[in-house]
């Protein structure tokens, strides 16, 4: 199994909703994802806020049977396309890893 783990940082000023959004559209994509992406478990969530400084403000973690399983979400259109609308007009940085966990 692979697991995918992103943490977004956005821009000074990003408004709440904005944040809440992205959360809303990565959520809602998961039902219409194609069978090909063996998509095992997905979280996706807001900071909450118990750190002062220091932390991103979304963090995603996606488990996928295999690594092509990944790559077909990594080029789902309906993903690209809130990576596109939602998320690259508020990003700061992003960081991801992909790694092999135990089933």
């Amino acid at each position: 199994m692979l697991r995918h783990v992103v943490l977004l940082e956005m821009k000074d000023g990003t408004p709440d909703s904005a944040v809440a959004g992205i959360v809303t559209e990565l959520e809602s994509l998961i039902g219409r994802l194609p069978a090909e992406v063996r998509l095992v478990d997905y979280t996706c969530g807001r900071d909450a806020g118990l750190v002062p400084s220091g932390n991103a403000h979304v963090a995603i973690v996606a488990d996928f049977e295999d690594e092509d399983g990944y790559r077909a979400y990594q080029s789902n259109a309906e993903h690209q396309a809130i990576i596109k609308n939602f998320i690259i007009p508020h990003l700061r940085k992003r960081m991801a890893s992909q790694f092999i966990i135990k089933a």
